[in-house]
């Protein structure tokens, strides 16, 4: 499955809620990303020579409503 971004877009750091340098949010520019598994109501998002970053799945869904994101399979 995959992730086309089309206008950027923020995702998280980490799979989890919490504070410090790893719990805030990371820019997702446009292109097309591998989508890996589902962890904690967010889902991966995996980026090639980068680390991999979060994206919550109700975010995923307003991403999508807006056309800021298309979901492939």
């Amino acid at each position: 499955m995959h992730i086309k971004v089309i206008r950027g877009v923020l995702a998280r750091k980490s799979s989890v809620e919490g504070s410090g340098a790893d719990s805030g949010f990371t820019p997702l520019v446009a292109g097309t990303y591998q989508i890996g598994a589902e962890m904690n109501n967010r889902l991966e998002v995996l980026r090639e020579d980068k680390a991999t970053v979060y994206m919550p799945l109700e975010k995923l869904r307003e991403y999508e409503i807006s056309g800021e994101i298309e979901i492939s399979k």
